[in-house]
């Protein structure tokens, strides 16, 4: 569980199904995700449309080159966003002593790795979300998030070719964390 707490880049391509209530069906997606320590994150929707989402600290940029719009966005004006992407943000960074201020977190022990729950300890977080459960590799490494929305609603995103504290190169950092 330690090598977890010590993740200072993630790259992953991910898939994520989205179960909504008003749906017979899950939404299924398809991307990349890359993370840089402390507060740098790329969320790369490749399917079935196209978006983009970076945060560098409390700014975001959201992309949707199919639509041809982008926006940007400061975390500061909303209490909830900038409380729902702090959390994921340090769920990817392994910084369970934070999330340790927000939620009741509960580590269980599997034979595969780990699986750490967390639930919201009240507002606002307890308004969007009612629990996350983060799955963990033996060898640290994130495979699984489950997030539980508050209205019924829930994400299962699946970790593929997951590489940890790999650098960025500048260039890399350039086209993936540039708000």
């Amino acid at each position: 569980m330690r090598s977890f707490q010590e993740v200072r880049t993630l790259r992953a391509s991910f898939i994520d199904r989205r179960e909504v209530d008003l749906l017979s069906e899950p939404l299924t997606s398809r991307g990349h995700l890359y993370y840089q320590r402390p507060d740098r994150l790329h969320y790369a929707l490749e399917s079935p449309g196209r978006q983009e989402v970076i945060v560098v600290g409390s700014q975001v940029r959201v992309h949707e080159p199919d639509l041809g719009r982008s926006q940007s966005l400061d975390l500061g004006a909303s209490v909830i966003a900038r409380a729902v992407v702090t959390s994921l943000i340090q769920v990817l960074g392994g910084r369970l002593d934070r999330l340790e201020a927000e939620y009741r977190c509960r580590s269980l022990r599997m034979a595969e790795g780990w699986e750490v729950r967390l639930v919201p300890q009240g507002p606002p977080l307890d308004r969007v979300v009612r629990g996350i459960e983060v799955r963990i590799a033996r060898d640290g490494s994130l495979r699984e998030v489950l997030v539980r929305e508050a209205t019924g609603d829930s994400s299962r995103m699946t970790l593929e070719n997951v590489q940890v504290n790999v650098p960025f190169s500048p260039e890399e950092e350039q086209a993936d964390f540039t708000p």
